[in-house]
């Protein structure tokens, strides 16, 4: 047994490892970015699991030999390192909040509107989420399966306040049909809009091509906003939104509100949206090196032959605002290529959050990384609210 004792301890240092390494390796699956975003999202939860492994082989009287105590000290190593790691997390709450200060002004917050910024989930991260997301639906409904007239073909689910905090509520729209292979139950960074007030809609449309999405996705705008009145919505503030891929389908939709291309049916339908947060998004991968591009190959060989005929670089037309995020440790798509992205963007009100060691998905769950650039974003969407408001009254 002493020998299993030393190989938990290798896996120790190697999950932290992989966290660094994946971002420069080539994978042809979803096994090795499955198992990083474990050890990177989920750190905590991951050091309590393997603190508590290596108590039962103490208990079990394994840890007696040098080669145990030897796994011993490479799993403490490995523990070290994990919870360094966790603690420059935590700085990215301030370094994402610094970037918006310094697209918008150092005094940006208080352009925010008195009644939205009562509601900004403060910078201290809650721990109590990683153990029980649940808690984030206090306060909040979440009605699955909404059902539209003019697409009935799509899943939505809506996530309100419990009471209504505006006569007529902005509207986050997330694109979301887990980068085309699932459904995910619950959304963290809606559940939080929705406590402030607003109407949050999860869109996900079946398994389909690009072009197909696209469409739906424009659809399901044009639906939302032809059912302002029965959501007590503002159907002139749309926000879309989407991580991964799907952020460069919510990109493209943002970016083309006049084109339907192939579908008739779209003619003289309002697609147009007042802003766009891109999580992670596959914005360009023209400018990436070899190695990168054949690992996006890899991840995503289905669709790789039609994503350079839609990916939104340069585009010259009015755009709306985008907040772009992008992590340091991304093992799918990198900052180079979302910088590139951004700087293609012509909006004022346009801002991009570089953040070191965030990996891809990240906003996925309720993990640290999550929770420090949550209120980065609701902040600066609050912000694109404030500012529409007053053009309201002017």
């Amino acid at each position: 047994m002493q020998w299993l004792v030393l190989a938990w301890g290798i896996l120790s240092l190697c999950s932290v490892a992989l966290t660094v390494a994946t971002p420069r390796l080539v994978f042809s699956s979803f096994l090795l970015p499955s198992i990083v975003w474990f050890f990177s999202e989920l750190t905590l939860q991951w050091l309590v699991f393997h603190l508590a492994v290596n108590l039962i082989f103490l208990a079990l009287g394994f840890i007696e030999t040098q080669v145990a105590w030897a796994g011993v000290i490479l799993s403490l190593s490995g523990y070290f390192a994990a919870a360094l790691r966790l603690n420059r997390l935590t700085y990215l709450r301030f370094y994402a909040q610094q970037q918006l200060k310094s697209a918008f002004g150092f005094r940006y917050e208080l352009e925010i509107h008195h009644d939205l910024r009562q509601r900004l989930t403060p910078l201290p991260i809650d721990y109590k989420l990683l153990w029980n997301p649940e808690k984030l639906l206090n306060q909040i409904q979440v009605k699955r399966d909404v059902k539209f007239d003019q697409s009935p073909s799509l899943l939505v689910d809506l996530y309100e306040h419990e009471t209504p905090l505006f006569e007529k509520a902005p509207v986050l729209v997330e694109i979301h049909s887990g980068s085309w292979h699932l459904r995910s139950s619950s959304q963290p960074f809606l559940c939080r809009m929705a406590r402030q007030g607003w109407k949050c809609f999860s869109v996900s449309c079946q398994f389909m091509s690009v072009d197909d999405a696209i469409i739906e996705y424009k659809r399901a705008i044009a639906s939302i906003r032809q059912n302002a009145e029965h959501y007590q919505i503002d159907p002139n503030f749309v926000i879309l939104s989407g991580a991964s891929l799907d952020a460069s389908i919510a990109s493209v939709v943002a970016l083309t509100p006049q084109e339907h291309e192939g579908c008739d049916e779209l003619k003289g339908g309002n697609f147009s949206v007042q802003g766009c947060v891109s999580w992670c998004g596959v914005d360009d991968m023209s400018n990436q090196n070899p190695a990168r591009q054949q690992r996006f190959r890899n991840f995503c060989s289905d669709f790789f032959t039609s994503l350079p005929a839609f990916l939104p670089v340069n585009v010259s037309q009015a755009q709306p605002p985008f907040l772009v995020i992008q992590g340091s440790a991304d093992a799918v798509t990198c900052l180079e290529s979302a910088r590139h992205f951004y700087n293609n963007l012509n909006s004022p009100q346009t801002a991009m959050l570089a953040l070191p060691l965030a990996g891809h998905l990240f906003s996925a769950t309720h993990s640290v990384t999550a929770q420090c650039v949550f209120p980065a974003a609701e902040r600066y969407l609050a912000f694109l609210f404030s500012k529409y408001l007053t053009s309201q009254t002017n």
